[in-house]
């Protein structure tokens, strides 16, 4: 049996299979009133400030001096546990770097909360005060998931393992850039990666280009994507970016655009979907129309 706690989840989430236990630490309430009282008012933790501090050797021993002018935010600080996980028969030879980290990047992905393994840092902001996605998921679905994909991560190579991870940990990590063509690069990533992972294992018999590749996925893996979706605004988006460094028409960060960014939340509920359909199978939910990412939608 391995345990190792994580955070920072502001819900007191609970989640038993055969395998995997996660419960709220005693401390939880206090630890969440903590966090919120002290949340930026956008609803994001933020790095705290740092300064580099030189150390001098004397006599009497060695004296930390604070550098003048050296305060910045910090590249890697520490969330606050919130949660134990308990995993009865760990399959990794790291267990922290593999078994644990998948299962929380999953919790990550089904409840919309950037986690992280307690002592070990993230970057850049976390949002917490609002999930990142809408999506109600029930405790028998969360559990149901969990079982279907952790029992599939044990079954392939220590190499698939890594790239499994790394998808959900990417794809948890896309809210907390600040620039809209920043998360929509992070998003086509795992959406790549993951048709990647698809051709891999066999699932496609030949190559296929980009502007065919999420129809693909989504036709295999039952996944709703009709002609009239916006797989071809979304893919001309990806190239624009990829190949010309042009965003909305322009150079990156310095033009809003509404459409740019429906479609980058389009892209982050189809990742949602595909993600869902990839570890879980085809269900309801997969089949629910990822255009509509403003409406609450059950995970099933």
């Amino acid at each position: 049996m391995f345990q190792t706690e994580f955070g920072f989840l502001p819900e007191p989430r609970r989640a038993r299979t055969a395998e995997v236990l996660v419960e709220p630490l005693p401390d939880f309430d206090t630890t969440k009133r903590s966090v919120l009282e002290s949340l930026h008012p956008s609803g994001f933790i933020y790095p705290p400030q740092e300064q580099t501090v030189r150390i001098r050797r004397t006599p009497e021993g060695e004296v930390d001096e604070l550098i003048p002018n050296s305060q910045r935010p910090a590249h890697l600080y520490y969330l606050e546990p919130t949660h134990r996980l308990t995993i009865n028969q760990p399959v990794a030879a790291d267990v922290l770097n593999g078994d644990a980290s998948f299962l929380i990047h999953l919790f990550s992905y089904l409840w919309g909360h950037r986690l992280q393994i307690d002592d070990w840092q993230v970057d850049g902001r976390i949002p917490i005060k609002t999930p990142t996605h809408h999506v109600w998921v029930g405790q028998p679905a969360a559990e149901r998931f969990i079982e279907s994909a952790y029992h599939f991560w044990r079954s392939v190579t220590p190499e698939m393992r890594i790239r499994l991870s790394t998808l959900l940990y990417l794809h948890s990590k896309a809210p907390s850039y600040e620039w809209t063509w920043e998360e929509f690069l992070v998003q086509y990533v795992v959406t790549d990666a993951l048709f990647g992972i698809c051709r891999d294992s066999g699932m496609f018999p030949k190559k296929i280009g980009h502007a065919d590749r999420i129809r693909a996925m989504a036709d295999k893996l039952g996944v709703w994507c009709p002609q009239e979706a916006p797989v071809g605004a979304i893919v001309s988006m990806r190239n624009n970016l990829f190949h010309q460094g042009i965003w909305a028409g322009e150079r990156p960060g310095y033009k809003l655009s509404s459409e740019e960014w429906d479609r980058t939340h389009e892209l982050q509920v189809l990742n949602q979907r595909l993600l869902a359909a990839y570890f879980g199978g085809s269900t309801e939910y997969t089949k629910n129309p990822w255009i509509y990412w403003r409406e609450m939608v059950e995970f099933l």
